[in-house]
């Protein structure tokens, strides 16, 4: 942000202070947003940022929370007692209301809640006992409904009202007097329309919906699936009862990414927060080591059956000491293969692109892959194999060295992009998460089935040097 921008933020948001934070800082509101605000007020110096936040009305400070780091939260909540946080909350939309609360541990979250407007006071309570990563626990309450019989100029009007307490103003929803959805409008449709148009000839029926016990990320598939904005949620009954924005969607995506890329590197998350890496970076030396390492014992064995390979062929080795030159270049290019292979998986199955129908069409795409990416890579290092040890130093097993390597590293690159794709597939078949168990197993079979490929081959066409 230009120290223009931040110096215009500044001012406004002392404005807003000074006045009470009326209508939340009109001015505030209409020109920046609370992310802005936020980054602001953490470039002040910690007694300037507090004496700000002392001042701050229950809707300025309501305003800014959903957007402030977690571990900063505590700052902006100092020193209020349980009525001044349940003014707060109020102000506040209510999956991000439940998301503090819940922070803020059961006893005095349950204090704060009583002293709370008792429809909002329901409203949390009912979004509270969802299950957890489920469409309600991430849901807001606040949207836009119509009934289809409204004319466009009621609708227009009634929204006219009602927006400022909405989180999700780009469509309406229409329901019946039972709440049952009937359709979605957008705001578009309805002020281009007709003033005389009734809303249920504008509405698109049977729109994207999710039920209220639907697992959070295949909320996140549908949103993706039709690249909607938001998504009703429905009860058991067919009632909407919350909307999920795209916004919130895109926090769990975060989420389960972060959580997928430390379980893929070995590090196991549970009994914490498990897409937080400040549960990784933040605890003690102990935990930490206990976290990363559980499936780092599956490396070593891998590592040390290597080895034993790597000894098995002394022999050989010692007959053609270059072959040892091209062994990390074996065992790596297989590592970044099948690194490139799970991960694409992983991403696939955790998407839904990836399912039991068509697995097994990827495996033997994979393979192709495998395939060419061996050819060329293999192509590469034989020719730098045979021009190091044929036309430089003038050995006569120069050809054969070549053609090791060459088929060495088609052998490798074919059966790393095929198991980096098998293991996540069987992992998720036995029921364990892919991400945790598929880079430990991937790198110990690798590395096994690599070395047992580049000296048998070495055995086959330099066997006579031994």
């Amino acid at each position: 942000m230009t120290p223009k921008k931040s110096e215009s933020v500044l001012d406004l948001l002392h404005h807003a202070v000074a006045n009470n934070g009326n209508s939340v800082g009109d001015e505030l509101l209409r020109k920046h947003h609370p992310a802005d605000v936020v980054e602001v007020l953490a470039q002040l110096t910690e007694e300037e940022r507090r004496e700000l936040i002392e001042k701050m009305s229950p809707a300025l400070r309501a305003w800014l929370l959903p957007f402030v780091e977690e571990e900063d939260v505590e700052e902006y909540l100092r020193g209020r007692t349980d009525e001044d946080l349940a003014r707060v909350l109020e102000y506040m939309p209510s999956d991000d209301a439940v998301d503090l609360l819940q922070d803020l541990g059961r006893k005095r979250g349950d204090n704060i809640l009583a002293k709370m407007d008792k429809k909002i006071q329901s409203t949390l309570r009912t979004l509270m006992r969802s299950k957890p990563e489920s469409a309600g626990a991430l849901m807001t309450t606040e949207f836009l409904k119509l009934s289809g019989e409204m004319t466009v100029e009621e609708a227009v009007s009634h929204i006219e009202k009602v927006a400022a307490q909405v989180e999700t103003p780009y469509a309406a929803y229409v329901v019946t007097d039972e709440d049952h959805l009937r359709g979605v409008v957008s705001l578009r449709e309805l002020l281009s329309a007709d003033k005389e148009t009734r809303v249920e000839d504008l509405m698109r029926k049977r729109p994207a919906t999710a039920h209220i016990d639907e697992d959070q990320e295949e909320v996140a598939q549908t949103i993706e699936r039709y690249d909607i904005l938001a998504v009703p949620v429905l009860d058991d009954r067919g009632r909407i009862v919350g909307v999920i924005t795209h916004d919130d969607v895109l926090d769990v995506a975060t989420e389960e990414a972060t959580e997928d890329i430390f379980k893929s590197a070995g590090i196991s998350t549970a009994g914490l927060e498990e897409s937080r890496s400040a549960a990784i970076l933040q605890s003690s030396l102990p935990r930490i080591i206990s976290l990363r390492l559980p499936w780092l014992f599956i490396a070593l064995g891998g590592g040390m059956m290597a080895g034993g390979i790597i000894e098995a062929y002394e022999d050989t080795l010692a007959a053609v000491v270059a072959l040892a030159f091209f062994v990390p270049v074996i065992m790596d290019m297989g590592g970044n293969v099948g690194t490139q292979a799970s991960t694409i998986f992983v991403r696939g199955l955790a998407l839904g692109h990836i399912d039991d129908k068509n697995a097994f069409r990827y495996f033997g795409r994979e393979g192709l892959i495998g395939l060419v990416i061996g050819c060329v890579m293999g192509g590469l290092a034989a020719l730098i194999a045979y021009a190091w040890q044929g036309l430089w130093r003038g050995e006569e097993y120069a050809p054969q060295l070549a053609l090791v390597v060459f088929l060495g590293l088609i052998s490798v690159c074919v059966v790393a992009a095929v198991v980096g794709y098998f293991i996540p597939w069987l992992m998720h078949k036995l029921g364990f998460d892919p991400a945790a168990a598929s880079n430990p197993l991937i790198t110990t079979i690798k590395d096994f089935s690599a070395l047992l490929i580049y000296f048998g081959l070495a055995t086959v066409f330099l066997g006579h040097l031994i």
